[in-house]
């Protein structure tokens, strides 16, 4: 059967395990069981479930993030431990990563993006400490005693669409597991006599919930899970926000921690996403303007071109215009200047006027119409015995009649039959 649960995972890596068994192999396989000895004690006694082994290391998951840091914490601490006076080969170099989301739940086994995440955070760890996400460090950041965290920044992880946020929090003094670990039960100092008050105040305390911390989680991931956090999650507000991305959950209402009955409305405000200035680019090359864009966390929108008096593909406008301010990740449109399409004009052509060619010989015509620039064209023959022989009686165009350099003039001429 599938089902769909926000869970934290835990994902531990035992750095140069593969050498040490091509090296050493009766070495490495005693290390290696000795680390799973160890974690499967320290992963059940915080509530967790061991999924499955990854070659040299574990795959975990906990219902409450913060079960799954304090048992990252305390697996560190007893592999320090552990390792005082072991030959550097006999050392256990573990690296442990945690992420909290979205899995799905199918023949014991799980998957999903939130064990994604958490594979790729264990490969940038470090042995001796706990690599999380944002969205882990949000969860426990108030509710893990004398928490030890640095933040390393957003890094871009293999196949993961985002950037995420990370944080490194370092092993503390060993404690003893807590009793309601082991148990899972809270302590209760005191016991209440009257079984009708208690049937009353279990009753009563069944119906609350404990509202989670959503801060710094994406609102497109939460939304989904309402049904298993038993509240529904309504956005209050958008706002501008220095720090976090786009649909992210900056503050709620009620406060973590408080307790209100289930079905309750958990209203939220989410980021817009980071405000930044649109930049100038007018004036600039196409590839220089989309460079200083994309680092002022800009996207690219549409290129379209119109005609102007700058170089062809260079800069005339933004939309938005510059100096506006936009969200991080806002798509900027460009308007780049085309090359002007000269259409060269057609010289207007010398006009002449036609000359009279009538009762000139053929010859004499063409002189006369060469000086004028023109051509013979057409010659038609006719026999007309009452006029002169040999000479032209008809022409067209007729004279007088304006025409440019170079054109025809069609002539007929007399001709005596033979």
């Amino acid at each position: 059967m599938e089902q769909r649960k926000l869970c934290a995972i835990l994902i531990t890596d035992l750095r140069g395990y593969s050498k040490l068994m091509h090296e050493q192999e009766e070495v490495a396989i005693k290390v290696i069981e000795k680390q799973f000895e160890m974690f499967d004690k320290i992963i059940e006694a915080y509530r967790g479930k061991v999924i499955k082994t990854l070659g040299d290391g574990v795959l975990a998951r906990f219902d409450s993030v913060v079960d799954a840091v304090e048992c990252g914490i305390e697996i560190q601490n007893n592999v320090e431990e552990y390792n005082k006076g072991k030959p550097e080969e006999e050392q256990l170099n573990v690296r442990v990563a945690i992420h909290l989301g979205d899995t799905i739940i199918k023949n014991d086994d799980v998957f999903g993006n939130g064990v994604n995440i958490a594979a790729r955070l264990v490969e940038i760890a470090e042995p001796g400490s706990i690599t999380v996400s944002g969205t882990v460090y949000e969860q426990i950041k108030y509710k893990v005693s004398k928490l030890a965290s640095e933040y390393s920044g957003k890094k871009r992880l293999k196949n993961i669409r985002e950037p995420i946020p990370v944080y490194k929090i370092l092993p503390q003094a060993k404690k003893e597991v807590p009793m309601k670990k082991a148990f899972g039960i809270a302590f209760v100092p005191a016991i209440i006599v009257a079984g009708g008050l208690f049937a009353f105040m279990h009753f009563y305390y069944l119906q609350l919930k404990e509202v989670p911390n959503l801060t710094g989680c994406k609102f497109d991931e939460i939304k989904p899970l309402s049904p298993i956090l038993g509240f529904s999650i309504v956005v209050k507000s958008v706002r501008s926000d220095s720090i976090h991305e786009k649909g992210t959950i900056i503050e709620q209402i009620p406060q973590p921690g408080k307790h209100v009955k289930r079905g309750d409305t958990l209203f939220v405000v989410l980021s817009s996403g980071i405000e930044v200035t649109v930049p100038d680019v007018t004036g600039k090359p196409l590839s220089e303007a989309k460079l200083l864009l994309r680092t002022k966390k800009l996207d690219i929108g549409s290129v379209r071109y119109q005609t102007s008096s700058l170089p062809e593909g260079y800069v005339v406008s933004t939309e938005p215009k510059a100096g506006t301010k936009v969200s991080a990740g806002t798509k900027i449109n460009l308007i780049v200047s085309k090359a002007i399409k000269v259409t060269k004009k057609k010289p207007t052509p010398r006009m002449v006027t036609v000359p009279k060619l009538i009762n000139l010989s053929k010859r004499a015509a063409e002189e006369m119409l060469s000086s004028f620039g023109l051509k013979l064209g057409k010659i038609t023959t006719v026999t007309d015995p009452d006029k002169f022989f040999d000479i032209i009686i008809d022409q067209n165009p007729k004279p007088g009649t304006k025409v440019p350099v170079g054109s025809k003039v069609d002539i007929t001429i007399n001709q005596e039959e033979e």
